[in-house]
């Protein structure tokens, strides 16, 4: 099963910054690709409060 609660997005990040990857929305990697990186989305299908709370 998977684990979509804002604890684990928050570990997920937080794994994320102690990488030499770097974190970039969609819209700055068209404007700049960076050697190694993880293109981060937020989409807003249903849950329109939790997609708020995870921004």
């Amino acid at each position: 099963m998977r684990d979509f609660t804002l604890s684990m997005y928050g570990q997920f990040l937080e794994a994320i910054t102690n990488t030499e990857y770097t974190a970039t929305s969609v819209c700055d990697y068209l404007k700049y690709v960076p050697d190694r990186c993880v293109i981060l989305r937020h989409d807003v299908d249903r849950a329109v409060k939790r997609s708020l709370d995870m921004a």
